[in-house]
């Protein structure tokens, strides 16, 4: 289990809409302490691509996260379809949860 030291929300309030640094770790930990802390690496993107978005935690999808660990979004024996969320935080939330299928859309 990881330590719960250094989980967001730190910077919750932040005018930033991205979390993160590209190359670095990001630690988010549900609002109740569960499911457990995720641990994500954020990828270094190309230059010139659309990849940069998905470098990043974004406000959106924290919430989202935090929504769907509290059970105010119920996703158990569900199928999940996630768009836009960056590094793809709430579909692995989703899957913690017990949706029964998670599907990522990653734009080429």
């Amino acid at each position: 289990m990881l330590p719960l030291t250094g989980c967001f929300p730190e910077n919750y309030l932040s005018p930033s809409p991205a979390h993160g640094v590209p190359g670095s770790l990001f630690t988010w930990c549900a609002p109740l302490r569960a499911p457990s802390p995720l641990l994500l690496a954020l990828p270094v993107p190309s230059p010139r691509t659309r990849d940069r978005y998905a470098s990043y935690v974004w406000n959106a999808s924290i919430l989202l996260a935090d929504k769907i660990a509290a059970k105010e979004i119920d996703v158990a024996g569900k199928r999940v379809l996630e768009l836009g969320a960056g590094l793809g935080l709430p579909g692995l939330v989703a899957a913690r949860m017990g949706a029964e299928l998670v599907r990522p859309c990653a734009l080429p």
